[in-house]
């Protein structure tokens, strides 16, 4: 079971009217809950605000101003019609003849574009109406764009906040966990939105806004599941505050208007002969719920970014940080930098704001902090590190950092993490080498606040030769908050001399959280790849580690990364799940024992296989591409590290991306996003997915939505992607073949049908086309 971390900060907030009482004792404490409320299953009729004379288009976007908010020139109440950044209405639709033949004014049930089709509803519509022409409108009949649909799903329209008092925290049974009292209080209650309604208009700028209609609406109400320290609403089962059935037209959950008032006053019920004041309909909902203790966490996001750069580097390279700033929220965010130096001077603060739904990608991060008022040199080597808040918290934070080559480009990418998810306890960097071929890098950083002070790290290098151990602590670094430090080439550093290693961090004096990564770069081309953390207790009580994807083709080969840090000797038992693979179930099978200290760094793991005669790996020739899943002979996982690394031959050296294991327990269930997506003159972008097969040997279905980042609109759904029990499946070209036109987005990831938890990531290639510019790739792993 997932616990949440106890929130135990104050914060003042506003008992909200909106809300029914759940009636709690009178205590100090407050369990704050954070609600949204969305629409769907919008449809139009009869318009007319854009049919006088000075009006030169029908086209308009519509807000909405409610119970929970003001109206916005946002995304409220989407239409169909895409125009100046959003999906609007045409609202003169009276000034058209039934049925519009040309169907570019109107567009239910027909497309509105040649070759396409919207989803006829599901849900009885058009046949409840008061117009009767609609009646006569099959799913497939041959009357053309008699109305106006949407078939984007659904907006966020309003939002609000709910204090309720509650019982302090308290450890009823003194095991110094707190079990009683707090937000758990609330376990199990309804929560309740009263005296809903929607007025809605067509905003006009510089004009005032028309008003279309009002919708009145019953209360709509969910079920809290609570702890202490947290609320959620029943039915979301991956946590992320969103009811997992959001997208569903016909659920359950959605509320029809029980009373119209059109701009004249006129006020009918629903259950009319012919409504008299019904123009538009659509249904609400509670769309999100999220509460905890104290409101801490509400109000935003701060990711933590370990380094942007515009930086030379060794032979001849120059690096340069990609910024991707992407907002999926309904509501447009405040965001705020904090940068601070480490190269250079300039460390300041600024503030820009992102659109709802948008996504904001910059070319080169350190030009654009400087644009907009951090006072960063205009030359010179500068980096540094960098805290992004989010006003809210459906933020994302992701950096490809690379090499202008005469080819192309090449590098890493990493995501900003929270500042909550920090290091506090002790950590390894598995996987380092330095050869003619490679060389590796370490970096530390303060990820604390001014309040959190200096932080002073040790590291210690071992040796991953158990014929040869060895160990040796360097000196202690003092870090204040948002430092940056890197030892070069560590393990030739300090006096030493090893070929193969991995490094030890831990926290010796301060209470800040720090962060940690390893680069290893090609020591010809200057490619990186980015090594993550490994938190020491991290695989406690962890059997089972699923690597993405090892491959073999004519061009790539994977590398694996096992290192054995603990004191006992480990047995790893590897299933390796490929089409190609020619034994039951497309598996082969095969163990590793590693001896206590022991790294081991295999360049090629098809042909490692290959050599021991494997059962199932045939000779070199044929695409091997498939997920690799990891078990331990005895008890847990605990001081294993996993890791893999594939590649391309290019420039004289290598390109290749470096990728983690996904720990069993702790991959999606329901659903992930995907950031930074990119199908231009100089990159591409694939989209994986594996069932983990933890549960079952039952294949998940999925769907995937793509996302215009330049727009905010949802452009494609992929549905009925169905994936065996530990198949991998990959959707190159993700932009190109399923949204042609969009340059740039993000993709949400729903398992639809069956139990098995997934991994899902993408990777961003240097080149609009296999074959084109140095072809190195940047590993983007899945967010919540």
């Amino acid at each position: 079971m997932k616990r949440w971390r106890e929130l135990t900060i104050a914060l003042l907030v506003f008992l909200s009217p909106l809300a029914q009482s759940i009636l709690p004792p009178l205590y100090a404490g407050q369990c704050v809950v954070q609600v949204r409320m969305i629409n769907h299953n919008r449809y139009v009729y009869k318009t007319d605000q854009e049919c006088g004379l000075f009006h030169s288009t029908p086209w308009g976007n519509w807000g909405v101003s409610s119970n929970v908010g003001v109206k916005q020139d946002a995304n409220q109440f989407q239409g169909w019609f895409p125009q100046d950044g959003h999906l609007q209405w045409n609202s003169c639709s009276t000034g058209y003849v039934h049925p519009d033949l040309d169907c570019r004014v109107l567009n239910f049930p027909n497309s509105p574009l040649p070759g396409t089709s919207y989803p006829y509803p599901a849900n009885g519509y058009p046949f409840s109406d008061s117009y009767p022409w609609n009646d006569r409108v099959p799913p497939s009949g041959s009357d053309k764009c008699v109305d106006q649909y949407s078939p984007y799903g659904h907006n966020t329209y309003g939002e609000t906040k709910m204090s309720f008092t509650v019982p302090d925290p308290t450890d009823s049974n003194g095991d110094g966990i707190l079990d009683s009292g707090g937000c758990l209080s609330l376990n199990g209650q309804p929560l309740t939105i009263l005296n809903n309604y929607m007025t809605v208009y067509e905003i006009d700028v510089p004009d005032p806004d028309d008003l279309v209609q009002t919708l009145y609406y019953p209360d709509v109400s969910v079920n809290l599941n609570c702890t202490v320290g947290a609320c959620l609403a029943v039915g979301d089962n991956n946590y992320d505050g969103w009811l997992d059935d959001i997208d569903n037209p016909a659920s359950p959950a959605y509320r029809w208007p029980n009373r119209y008032q059109d701009p004249g006053g006129l006020l009918s019920l629903a259950t009319d002969p012919g409504v008299p004041a019904k123009r538009i309909d659509a249904t609400i909902r509670i769309g999100y719920a999220l509460g905890s203790y104290n409101g801490v966490g509400l109000d935003g996001l701060t990711l933590f970014v370990p380094i942007v750069l515009s930086s030379a580097g060794l032979n001849n390279s120059f690096f340069t940080s990609e910024l991707v700033l992407t907002n999926r929220g309904f509501t447009n965010a405040n965001v705020q930098f904090t940068y601070t130096a480490a190269l250079g001077s300039g460390s300041g603060t600024a503030s820009t704001s992102l659109p709802a739904g948008q996504q904001r990608i910059v070319p080169d991060a350190i030009a654009y902090l400087k644009s907009i008022g951090i006072p960063i040199p205009d030359s010179g080597n500068r980096g540094g590190t960098l805290a992004v808040r989010f006003s809210s918290p459906e933020g994302a934070v992701t950096v490809r950092t690379t090499a202008a080559l005469a080819s192309g480009r090449a590098g890493l990418a990493y995501a900003g993490i929270p500042i909550t998810t920090a290091l506090t306890g002790a950590s390894y960097l598995c996987g380092l080498r330095q050869n003619v071929s490679d060389r590796s890098n370490v970096a530390i950083q303060n990820a604390g606040t001014a309040a959190d002070g200096d932080v002073a790290l040790r590291l210690t290098v071992f040796s991953g030769d158990p014929a040869a151990p060895f160990s040796q602590m360097l000196p202690n670094e003092s870090l204040s908050p948002g430092s940056f430090r890197q030892i070069t080439e560590i393990l030739h550093s300090n006096g030493l001399s090893l070929t193969n290693g991995y490094v030890r961090i831990e926290r010796v004096s301060g209470t800040a959280p720090y962060f940690a990564y390893a680069v290893i770069n090609d020591q010809v081309t200057s490619d990186g790849s980015f090594i993550p953390p490994i938190p020491e207790n991290a695989l406690a009580g962890k059997t089972g580690l699923t690597l993405p994807v090892i491959v073999e083709t004519g061009s790539f080969t994977s590398e694996l990364v096992l290192t054995n840090w603990s004191t006992t000797s480990k047995t790893i038992r590897f299933a390796y799940v490929a089409e190609a693979i020619q034994a039951a179930g497309n598996t082969a099978s095969f163990g590793m024992n590693l001896n206590p200290g022991q790294q081991l760094i295999v360049p090629n793991l098809v042909q490692f296989m290959r050599d021991r005669r494997v059962a199932g790996i045939g000779p070199v020739g044929p695409t091997y591409a498939g997920a690799l899943f990891a078990t331990v002979d005895a008890g847990d996982l605990t001081g294993i590290g996993l890791g893999a690394r594939t590649s391309i031959p290019g420039g004289g050296g290598n390109y290749g991306v470096f990728y983690a294991p996904v720990p069993n327990g702790t991959s999606p269930k329901t659903s992930a996003w995907l950031y930074g997506l990119q199908q231009n003159a100089e990159n591409r972008t694939n989209l994986a997915l594996v069932n983990a097969g933890e549960t079952d040997g039952n294949p998940d279905l999925f769907t995937i939505e793509l996302f215009d980042g330049d727009t905010g609109n949802k452009v494609t759904v992929l549905e009925g992607i169905a994936i065996n029990a530990k198949a991998w499946k990959q959707l190159g070209g993700i932009l190109t073949d399923y949204a042609p036109g969009t340059r740039q987005g993000y993709a949400r990831v729903t398992r639809t049908a069956g139990t098995n938890p997934f991994i899902a990531y993408a990777v961003i290639n240097d080149g609009s086309r296999p074959g084109e510019r140095t072809g190195d790739g940047a590993y983007v792993p899945s967010l919540p």
